[in-house]
């Protein structure tokens, strides 16, 4: 591929060969997704710097999400960010976050709704900048100020220098070690959890709207596991931002807790069956819900399992958490 004027067509022609091979593989995808938005941070930078220059002074384009995590299916929508060393320079990362969002819009990556893009003020700010808004989200009050913390911390460097990236990070780190508040907050914006099976064991899928007669694989099962994990490794100051490679380093630091190795094998499970019981050219917004009355005997009795393990992580995790903002003290004795 050669950095054209249809250079984003070319990676998406080439994105879209490799996806019906990639699609039921869950590192293959990985690979894949992450092949894509490298080349198009390439190819944006390259296209933007021959308008208005080279980068002034360096720069981190990351990734959040599920994109952060490395855990997207085979459609995902945009969430990303700039970090800048010197304040001054907003107006070309700005514009430069602008051609990143419009590439990834072409490629057939959604704009995110919430805005959660690097062509935004708020996603897009100098060290400095990034400092005193993290201190502003970690001494805020409201719901979505802690929201917009918790998306940070998945964010994963894609283009340029990951030290930028690492250092806001820390500065949360710090806070943590510090006080508890911070992960309390996050404890309880994450606590509720959709229901997924009755007394008896009974998947329960949605009874109305458009997906009526299908189980929420991302609200169920996913997010139990993603947040209770993301709770354990922000308390351990991990960088990792996978939640299979937190499990794996949360397993390396605490090589007594059978749990860790477990769940991590039961997430790699899940990501598995979520791409076995997605057709590969899935829209974007149907990607997570799966038709209970085409699940086999064996994919029903796999899906129970996981979504049981899901619900035991989430209340183990939540509750160690809970006990620690109670008594002031949380444990890191996972």
């Amino acid at each position: 591929m050669t950095d054209t004027p249809d250079v984003y067509e070319e990676i998406r022609i080439w994105r879209d060969e490799q996806l019906s091979e990639a699609a039921y593989h869950p590192a293959k995808l990985r690979e894949l997704h992450d092949h894509v938005l490298t080349r198009t941070a390439e190819a944006a930078l390259g296209r933007f710097s021959r308008v208005y220059g080279e980068p002034p002074v360096a720069f981190n384009w990351f990734v959040m999400g599920s994109a952060g995590r490395m855990e997207q299916a085979s459609a995902s929508d945009q969430d990303h960010g700039i970090v800048f060393t010197e304040e001054g320079h907003e107006e070309y990362f700005l514009g430069l976050g602008k051609e990143l969002s419009d590439g990834l819009y072409e490629l057939g990556y959604p704009y995110c709704e919430g805005k959660v893009m690097s062509s935004y003020p708020r996603w897009c700010k100098s060290e400095a900048g990034w400092f005193e808004q993290l201190e502003y989200w970690m001494n805020e009050s409201a719901w979505e100020t802690i929201r917009h913390l918790i998306i940070f911390m998945d964010g994963r460097t894609v283009l340029g220098d990951d030290t930028l990236l690492a250092r806001s990070k820390g500065h949360v780190f710090k806070r943590v070690l510090q006080k508890q508040d911070v992960l309390c907050r996050m404890e309880e914006n994450t606590r509720k959890r959709k229901k997924a099976m009755g007394v008896f064991d009974q998947l329960l899928p949605e009874d109305h709207g458009p997906h009526t007669g299908a189980l929420q694989l991302k609200e169920t099962a996913l997010l139990p596991f993603i947040n209770s994990v993301r709770l354990m490794a922000i308390e351990e100051a991990l960088l990792e931002t996978s939640t299979l490679d937190r499990l794996e380093q949360l397993s390396r630091r605490f090589p007594g807790n059978t749990d860790l190795p477990r769940w991590r094998t039961d997430y790699e499970n899940l990501l598995a069956l979520r791409l076995r019981l997605k057709e590969a050219n899935s829209a974007y917004e149907d990607v997570h819900y799966v038709d209970v009355k085409s699940l086999g005997k064996e994919d029903k009795k796999q899906l129970k399992h996981l979504l049981k393990e899901a619900g035991r992580i989430h209340q183990q995790i939540h509750q160690k958490v809970r006990k620690g903002c109670s008594s002031h003290a949380i444990s890191t004795n996972f």
